[in-house]
């Protein structure tokens, strides 16, 4: 388990783990109802057990705040966001981009890009995914849906930190 200055702590958690299904299930119960009630979410949790391979996790207090599902997409050869989401009140504390930190890592270990697909109205989703640097195509793959790609650096390339 990593911790920041922020007494976060995160984990990443593969599929093969045998914490992951229950995990998964903790993520839906904690994080999912609570953002699907107030903010139309999209998976529950047989769609992120179903599709993801790893689970990055943010945890305070024993109570899980945030997550990332991600899974290896050979279609693309990226490492593809299933799903990202912070509890309501823990939004704008930057545990969005730490959980997307992480995900970077798992993608440099990969060699692999990272992508996402955002709804053209979650502009917060949006935001947060230029900031991390991804880049936003313009064009929309569907009528709802705009996607985002993240080069990764490959290691002892200039500019990698």
């Amino acid at each position: 388990m990593e911790k920041n200055n922020s007494n976060f702590e995160y984990m990443i958690i593969e599929s093969s783990s045998e914490m992951f299904e229950e995990l998964c299930k903790l993520c839906d119960n904690e994080v999912v109802i609570e953002n699907h009630k107030k903010n139309g979410g999209t998976l529950n949790y047989t769609g992120i057990v179903s599709y993801s391979d790893y689970l990055i996790i943010c945890v305070k207090d024993n109570n899980i705040i945030g997550f990332n599902s991600l899974m290896n997409r050979d279609i693309d050869g990226s490492i593809y966001v299933v799903q990202i989401a912070v509890k309501n009140a823990y939004k704008k504390m930057r545990i969005g981009t730490e959980i997307i930190n992480q995900a970077k890592e798992i993608a440099l270990q990969k060699q692999r890009k990272i992508t996402a697909d955002v709804r053209k109205y979650n502009k917060a989703s949006q935001a947060l995914f230029e900031s991390c640097g991804f880049i936003k195509n313009n064009n929309l793959y569907s009528s709802e849906c705009y996607s985002y790609v993240y080069y990764q650096k490959k290691y002892g390339e200039k500019g990698l930190k």
